[in-house]
């Protein structure tokens, strides 16, 4: 069984047996949702076989008023949502699995965890769905969850990343999917955003020439 549960609501104990380290356990998420911002809500994907909690991984919804400055001409465009699988802090994505479960178990309970998360997202009307810094260490396993969802590799931190991510945690990589109503002409525009760092004038100018090419095409 896979559902979504509020982090004060998750075991101690059960959620420490999957993320004992001290910067992921439950207090550490616990303390992080007591202080978490207004437009930001706490939750936590897990998954359960015959009761018994197999694979978890913590998350947040952040509204677009709680995006960084840096996504300010994306909030004159569009209200959007974000689903992000992850820490609110600048540390890496905690991935929980419970002991003795193999590599193949370990990439069926991720790929379970991530496509409920995807429907999750749609479902509470999220037009973005990241996964912030997965650790290099387990990208096999984010990879081969994430490309089957059409979730795309962020490939450099800068005006989307620094908006969903913040700073880059190293040996770490980011992936997201959008499904706005302009997508026809955002995902270009994310990918520039993405790969090259554009001043505000020359993101101004992007936005115009890509409302220009929707409009013209309609």
């Amino acid at each position: 069984m896979t559902r979504t549960i509020a982090i004060t609501d998750m075991p101690e104990l059960e959620w420490n047996a999957l993320l004992p380290e001290p910067r992921h356990n439950w207090t550490h998420f616990n303390k992080i949702d007591s202080s978490a911002d207004r437009g930001r809500k706490s939750l936590c994907f897990e998954v359960r076989v015959r009761g018994e909690l197999r694979a978890l991984v913590p998350a947040f919804i952040m509204e677009h008023r709680n995006f960084q400055d840096s996504w300010h001409w994306l909030r004159r465009l569009y209200n959007p949502q974000a689903l992000v699988l992850g820490s609110p802090r600048e540390e890496t994505c905690p991935l929980g699995f419970a002991a003795g479960v193999t590599s193949r178990e370990k990439q069926d309970l991720l790929s379970t965890l991530l496509r409920y998360a995807n429907a999750y997202a749609r479902k509470n009307e999220c037009d973005i769905l990241v996964v912030k810094h997965a650790d290099h260490a387990a990208d096999e396993l984010w990879t081969r969850a994430c490309v089957p969802l059409h979730l795309r590799r962020l490939t450099d931190i800068s005006i989307l990343g620094s908006a969903l991510c913040g700073h880059r945690v190293a040996n770490t990589s980011n992936w997201y999917r959008s499904r706005v109503s302009w997508s026809r002409w955002s995902e270009a525009l994310f990918d520039a955003a993405c790969t090259v760092d554009l001043n505000e004038e020359e993101m101004s100018s992007l936005v115009r020439r890509r409302k220009g090419d929707n409009q013209a095409r309609c």
